[in-house]
């Protein structure tokens, strides 16, 4: 009988603070080594292969299915338990000795917060090849019994669990023994024996030889190894993740060997945003009558919301220093209206004119991160009268520029005199490369090129090296990249 082996892996992916929006298209929105779930009506991946769960980042959420389990560590072991069957030889070529492989393995665990534990084991190679009769060279049943024994501190081994495998296996058969309780006191150390069957691991026995000699060499039709893979530490630690939006897969290593890269489409944080706006199909905001000063609770890629979020909330953001009060949505708002304002692109189609698509990975200095979200619309940050001031390079709603707010002449100069000053030679810069995340490529980085030619043959090459952070809409349209949506890519880990 042929062995084959099928596992799920069980993987909680955090995509980011919630709550958000969800992800796009719901299973459309998750890749699987850059490939969707589902595309329109078709099924990448069929269900009992690849099935997932979703939460939005409530503080009241309900628990993941592939989390329900508890939290586990996954260690690599990756040790031959005993050795393979294995024959001594005389000057004749004649079995003299035979060695089944009998052997064992104990590892450690040491953390005291483990509550149980469960073994992954492998078997490449497990059968038995006929030497006579019309079923000579064919393949037949192997056995391999395991024994797990458990010590805690101060007793003696103990033993959990007892199996026998039976069957026919020439590439990596894998077996998970049940989950197996911890007691008494840690650390624990784990046994793991492989019992001595003599002839009883193979179905083809020396001693039935009719027709051969009882002592020729059959080691290389024989094989009984296995190997001890990982060994799992549990704990039943349950929780939702409240605040966090988080994305649960069960992956049939059928159709994935190894674990998978994992990427998701998502409409991201639900933010704060004026109460007479509402969201177009892009993400931006359009406005309804007038601002009456009050906020409601919106999915969006308006700059300016995003970047209010990040000012006053506590729980990532600048909230614990910067709360509403320190912040004035008469000066905002016609920033958020200038930003979402829709312009009319070359080819005739229409975006907003900024628009914030960015995922904010990695602990910053918070003035930094603040600056960084208002270069999104052309902005910049000041304090002034206790509150905290943001303006940006902007001009009127309907085209023209916006009215001087105080007008320099020789007149109100000390001394009535300018003094001008210049930039150094090797500061002007001729060539501009900058560094975004390609939607046209899976969002991998990717750098693109701006030069001066005339510039270049007055002042010479000079590179400026720059990180588009949430291109504005009109620089993705003419092939910077950006995209109207956040894909949070994450790395392979268990």
């Amino acid at each position: 009988m042929a062995l084959n082996s099928t596992s799920v892996i069980r993987v909680v992916d955090l995509l980011c603070e919630g709550p958000i929006a969800g992800l796009v298209g719901c299973d459309e929105g998750i890749f699987l080594e850059e490939t969707a779930i589902r595309t329109g009506t078709d099924r990448n991946f069929a269900p009992e292969d690849v099935s997932y769960d979703f939460k939005p980042g409530g503080k009241t959420q309900s628990q993941l299915e592939q989390g329900k389990d508890g939290t586990s560590t996954v260690s690599d072991v990756n040790v031959e338990i005993g050795q393979n069957y294995s024959e001594t030889l005389s000057d004749e070529n004649k079995v003299i000795a035979r060695d089944y492989g009998a052997g064992q393995v104990t590892r450690q665990i040491t953390d005291t917060d483990v509550e149980s534990f469960e073994l992954l084991l492998s078997i490449p190679r497990m059968f038995s090849t006929a030497q006579e009769g019309l079923a000579k060279g064919q393949l037949f049943n192997g056995s391999i019994q395991i024994a797990i024994d458990v010590q805690a501190q101060g007793e003696a081994f103990n033993t959990v669990y007892d199996r026998t495998i039976t069957g026919i296996a020439v590439s990596d058969y894998q077996l998970k023994s049940p989950r197996i309780n911890l007691s008494g006191q840690g650390p624990w150390n784990i046994r793991v024996r492989k019992v001595n069957l003599g002839e009883n691991h193979f179905e083809v026995k020396f001693q039935n030889f009719t027709d051969v000699d009882q002592d020729i060499p059959i080691a290389n039709g024989r094989g009984n190894q296995i190997f001890w893979t990982s060994l799992i530490e549990l704990q039943s630690l349950r929780t939702a993740y409240p605040f966090c939006a988080v994305a649960g897969l069960s992956i049939s290593t059928q159709q994935f060997k190894s674990l998978p890269t994992r990427a998701y489409k998502i409409r991201g944080r639900i933010v704060e945003v004026p109460s007479n706006s509402f969201v177009r199909d892009d993400g931006s905001l359009g406005f309804d009558g007038a601002f009456d000063g009050s906020l409601k609770k919106a999915w969006t890629t308006c700059p300016v919301c995003c970047w209010y979020d990040m000012a006053t909330n506590s729980r990532y953001g600048a909230g614990d220093f910067v709360d509403a009060s320190n912040l004035s949505w008469v000066d905002l708002y016609p920033l958020s209206q200038y930003s979402n304002q829709l312009v009319t692109n070359p080819d005739g189609t229409q975006e907003p004119r900024f628009a914030c698509n960015t995922v904010i990975a990695s602990r910053a200095e918070a003035f930094n991160v603040l600056q960084d979200l208002a270069s999104v619309f052309r902005g910049m940050l000041y304090w002034q009268a206790n509150t905290i001031q943001a303006t940006a390079d902007h001009g009127n709603l309907d085209g023209s520029s916006l009215s001087a707010v105080h007008l320099y002449t020789n007149s109100n100069v000390i001394n009535g005199a300018f003094s001008y000053s210049g930039t150094s030679l090797k500061t002007r810069s001729t060539s501009i490369r900058v560094r975004y995340n390609d939607p046209a490529n899976f969002f991998k980085s990717n750098v693109v090129v701006v030069e001066d030619a005339e510039l270049i043959s007055k002042y010479g090459y000079q590179v400026r090296e720059l990180v588009g952070l949430a291109l504005p809409q009109s620089f993705k349209r003419n092939g910077w990249g950006g995209g109207r949506f956040c894909l949070r890519r994450l790395t392979a880990r268990s």
